[in-house]
């Protein structure tokens, strides 16, 4: 673990219960996903425009798989096919209330470029209410993350919708 890792965890870190996952090795990165990050952005002509994410749902792959750019409207594009063995969407939906009520939650998803997560004052407990089906307690809660996405630290705005 480095001082820039160090510095950026909550100084209770090591009493929390999921403590053991920060000191864990993060998974390795495939070497071909790797080479095309690094390359230059994509034509936004390749890329999928916001409002069809729909079709992240259809069988089969995009035209972009991994990869950036800056779309014409000015919001960013990033795409990066991950393998996720065996994982449920039950599993995503858990992981995705579950993670935006402590920043040490935000930060083992993945400790090299996560720093922090906030989520929007009121939406907690509806993140944590057992009578909303997990799937849908994300909806319409904003979180505000602290990550570097290979320019430094930044703040970013994330909203998950219907």
């Amino acid at each position: 673990m480095t001082e820039k890792f160090t510095q950026n965890i909550p100084a209770n870190a090591a009493t929390l219960p999921y403590y053991k996952y920060y000191l864990q090795d993060m998974a390795k990165v495939d070497p071909t996903a790797r080479k095309k990050m690094v390359q230059a952005p994509i034509d936004p002509k390749d890329a999928t425009p916001v409002q069809d994410r729909n079709d992240l749902l259809k069988p089969g792959y995009l035209k972009t798989e991994v990869g950036y750019c800056q779309m014409p409207d000015g919001t960013a594009f990033m795409a990066n096919h991950l393998k996720m063995p065996n994982v449920t969407a039950e599993m995503l939906h858990w992981w995705f209330a579950w993670h935006g009520l402590e920043s040490m939650r935000y930060v083992i998803w993945n400790k090299d470029d996560h720093y922090d997560v906030v989520v929007k004052n009121g939406t907690e407990a509806q993140l944590k209410d057992q009578s909303i089906p997990m799937a849908e307690r994300i909806y319409g809660v904003s979180h505000t993350v602290t990550e570097d996405t290979g320019f430094g630290p930044t703040n970013l705005q994330l909203k998950c919708n219907k």
